[in-house]
């Protein structure tokens, strides 16, 4: 019985419906492990999760950054100065001057950046002479047995919208804008899944005989 072993990043915007938006990646795995008659017995259940559920408010991730600067109000208005000659009218607007530095932002609807290490099933036989040793160890990984398997998640999982846009509006203004720049990420998985074989079978030998 070959093992399940599933590495998964997904960035999702709409629910299939609101039932489903309301589960998580978990729930839902468990329960179409239940309902699938045709799998192998699951010795062990591993899971990693990173996770944002949207909900019915929406529960969306918002780092956006919205700057909004009015220059002309009364008082700069009133300072105006105005030639008039004939039916002919020159005006002359005293603009103040904003200049906004640097903008940055970052949204992230989930990260995931953990390790899963898989430990090992073990047994070690033993026959001893005073002149004679017969050893024999037998070791599977987790899962790996015949006829049983385990189920690894590693999942980081958006199931809402992440804005992270950046908007400038300036009217009757002189200005500056030194620079902008946005990051927006729905789901992030840059975990491991390890097989733990490797790390077991110098501690197994090194005591075998002892």
């Amino acid at each position: 019985m070959k093992k399940l072993l599933a590495t998964t990043a997904a960035f999702v915007l709409a629910s299939a419906g609101a039932s489903f938006a309301q589960q998580s990646v978990l729930e839902r795995v468990l329960s179409q492990i239940d309902n699938a008659t045709n799998l192998a017995s699951v010795n062990g259940t591993f899971a990693n999760i990173a996770e944002n559920i949207g909900g019915a408010n929406g529960a969306g991730v918002d780092g956006s950054i919205t700057t909004t600067v009015n220059g002309v109000t009364a008082a700069v208005s009133a300072a105006t100065q105005q030639a008039t000659t004939g039916t002919t009218t020159a005006s002359e607007f005293n603009l103040p001057t904003v200049d906004i530095g640097d903008l940055s932002t970052t949204a992230l609807g989930a990260v995931n950046t953990g390790d899963i290490t898989l430990g090992v099933n073990s047994t070690v036989d033993e026959a001893k002479t005073t002149s004679t040793q017969a050893v024999s160890s037998v070791m599977n990984q987790l899962g790996g047995s015949d006829g049983t398997g385990a189920l690894v998640l590693n999942i980081a999982s958006n199931m809402t919208g992440v804005n992270g846009s950046i908007t400038t509006t300036m009217d009757d203004v002189n200005g500056a804008l030194a620079s902008a720049a946005t990051t927006a990420l729905g789901a992030v998985n840059t975990g491991t899944i390890t097989s733990g074989v490797n790390a077991a079978v110098q501690g197994i030998v090194g005591t075998s005989g002892q």
